[in-house]
């Protein structure tokens, strides 16, 4: 059937150049937000650019990309944050490195920026900037929220850029010089992970909740556990899952051009769209729950959009299926647009995503505030689990036979191990 005549009966089609007014930089934060990150670039368009940031040297040498998209954070002798937010924190606030030529002291930002400001901005085409992060690590929860709300400040901010050796003003009238998108993309703690993970969610969360609270940032929360009717052969093959989970719909929302004959979603509308501070998230109509990102019942949201197969045969049936999901999680908004599309795999590599995921109808909230409720959410699994660890405790304790009662004189200790002890002053003359 003929471009023309597939327009003429009103279905919906994708100008193949369409993807290619979008370019995506992905820039990952700690090992977790690098697997995302990874998944992602496999299956976006245009082949996007990827900068991994991470307090660890080992996990930025584990990943196969050029050491120039690596930016190590914390000085040259830190190496990770083991699993403490707050240490990855004061890495991010202390960071300072000198201007070769200017000798200035600059904080991370201004040197991330420095470094990458070719790659973050572009004079002609629309990037989107997507930050992906765990929440329940140490160098990912800790940086995510700070990197993915100081990017946004930045470029919400930013009047001008410099790219090829020229300054380039911002036009945020005709866009012809466009300005840059950012969002922050986390995954909610798996049901499965220890105390300690659910504890840094928890704070990960709420650091998201002071951003949006403050205006700036926008979120994406994934539900990263995992329906029982998935089945999996491998732990790798599971996270491939997961992270195809987390990645399809926002291919989707990218890579599709809507039937202007029914509603007209446009790339600037998309852009706007994302520019709307606040939590988001999508869920698929399919039963089977192929994907599910977080959608708190009762929330408000800016912008509500149903990206819906087109089927000639039997319109309207997911509409009333997206309108009882809405109205089932309490979910209102005074911007609700009914979008029917399918998706051109040209251009798009979806040889690593099920099929499933990318057909499947879904729905977009938008802006919502809070995140109270997947925070008690957290609150409880962590709860549950603490209750769990106490009970095994006590059982360990009841069967416990105690420590060895066998004592050995301490000097006895000594001989035996060859300890030796030496003056203090005596100790520094040695080096």
């Amino acid at each position: 059937m003929s471009e023309q005549s597939t327009q003429e009966k009103g279905a919906p089609s994708i100008a193949q150049e369409a993807s290619r007014k979008f370019r995506f930089v992905i820039i990952s934060a700690g090992q977790g937000g690098g697997n995302i990150g990874y998944t992602l670039k496999s299956v976006l368009p245009n082949n996007p650019f990827m900068i991994a940031t991470n307090t660890s040297s080992d996990d930025l040498n584990q990943l196969n990309l050029p050491d120039e998209q690596k930016f190590k954070i914390g000085g040259r002798n830190v190496n990770g944050a083991g699993k403490n937010r707050n240490l990855a924190k004061n890495y991010f606030k202390n960071f300072q490195s000198t201007n070769l030529q200017t000798e200035q002291k600059m904080g991370l930002l201004d040197t991330f920026i420095g470094m990458y400001e070719e790659v973050l901005f572009h004079p002609f085409q629309q990037t989107v900037v997507i930050v992906t992060f765990s929440p329940d690590g140490g160098t990912g929860s800790g940086l995510g929220p700070m990197l993915t709300t100081a990017l946004t400040n930045y470029v919400n901010t930013a009047k001008s850029f410099y790219y090829g050796g020229k300054e380039y003003q911002i036009d945020d009238i005709t866009n012809s010089i466009p300005r840059p998108v950012v969002i922050g993309l986390t995954p909610k703690c798996s049901l499965e992970s220890g105390a300690g993970n659910h504890q840094n969610t928890i704070e990960c969360f709420v650091d998201i909740q002071k951003a949006i609270d403050a205006k700036i940032g926008h979120f994406f929360i994934a539900d990263n556990t995992l329906p029982s009717n998935v089945k999996y052969e491998s732990t790798k093959e599971m996270y491939d899952i997961i992270n195809a989970r987390i990645a399809a719909p926002l291919l989707k929302f990218f890579g599709v051009e809507m039937n202007s004959s029914i509603k007209c979603m446009d790339m600037q509308d998309k852009i706007n769209t994302l520019r709307i501070h606040g939590c988001s998230g999508f869920m698929s109509l399919d039963q089977q729950n192929k994907f599910q990102f977080v959608i708190p019942e009762g929330q408000y949201a800016t912008r509500i959009i149903n990206m819906l197969n087109y089927d000639e045969t039997n319109l309207g049936e997911e509409e009333r299926k997206a309108e009882e999901t809405i109205r089932r999680y309490g979910m209102s908004s005074v911007d609700t647009i009914s979008v029917f599309f399918e998706l051109d795999k040209s251009g798009l590599s979806v040889d690593s995503m099920s099929k499933d995921l990318i057909n499947s109808s879904m729905i977009g909230f938008f802006g919502y505030k809070s995140l109270n409720s997947v925070i008690e959410n957290v609150r409880e699994n962590l709860h549950r689990i603490q209750l769990a660890n106490d009970k095994k405790h006590a059982v360990v304790q009841e069967n416990s036979t105690g420590f060895s009662t066998v004592k050995e004189d301490a000097s006895k200790l000594n001989d035996r191990f060859e300890q030796q002890t030496m003056d203090n002053d005596a100790l520094l003359d040695l080096f």
